[in-house]
């Protein structure tokens, strides 16, 4: 239903990205992913936006919008704040020819992650523990935060 899962596997993380709720609009975020891994930079890709809303397409308040531009492969990524926090995880983006077929408009940069409330709630609901306390006193630099995405995600390839 939220378009999460849980991989199993015997590595062991070396860093782990706390879980933050209680977003405003027009807070800083960035995005850590690998978008269109066959054509971009294999070792990832970081851009930076901000929440422009807390709720997704019709009001769904499981999402929120943000306005860091993402490709096909950021899904799954997370969304951070400027502590180092992840404050969602990347899922959506509003389908440019879709939306300019029905509206007349192309929209840009108008992409969804789901909230780190519902992340939490379905790590619990699958018995994971994700207890570490959010971040709050170290703001990083953007080129640091880029850094510290690079050590805590891992790309995952889904092949049909």
């Amino acid at each position: 239903m939220n378009d999460l899962a849980v991989l199993k596997t015997s590595l062991e993380p070396k860093n782990v990205t706390a879980l933050r709720t209680g977003l405003r609009v027009g807070e800083n975020i960035a995005v850590y992913g690998f978008p269109l891994s066959n054509r971009l930079a294999a070792t990832g890709n970081f851009t930076v936006g901000y929440v422009s809303a807390l709720a997704g397409l019709g009001d769904d308040s499981s999402k929120i919008q943000i306005s860091a531009p993402i490709q096909p492969g950021n899904s799954g990524g997370p969304v951070l704040d400027h502590y180092g926090n992840a404050v969602g995880v990347i899922v959506s983006t509003a389908t440019s020819a879709i939306i300019a077929d029905r509206s007349g408009v192309a929209p840009q940069n108008i992409n969804f992650a789901i909230k780190a409330n519902i992340v939490r709630s379905f790590l619990d609901a699958n018995g994971i523990q994700a207890d570490s306390p959010p971040q709050t006193t170290k703001i990083y630099e953007f080129a640091d935060l880029a850094e510290r995405a690079r050590l805590t995600t891992v790309k995952i390839l889904c092949e049909k």
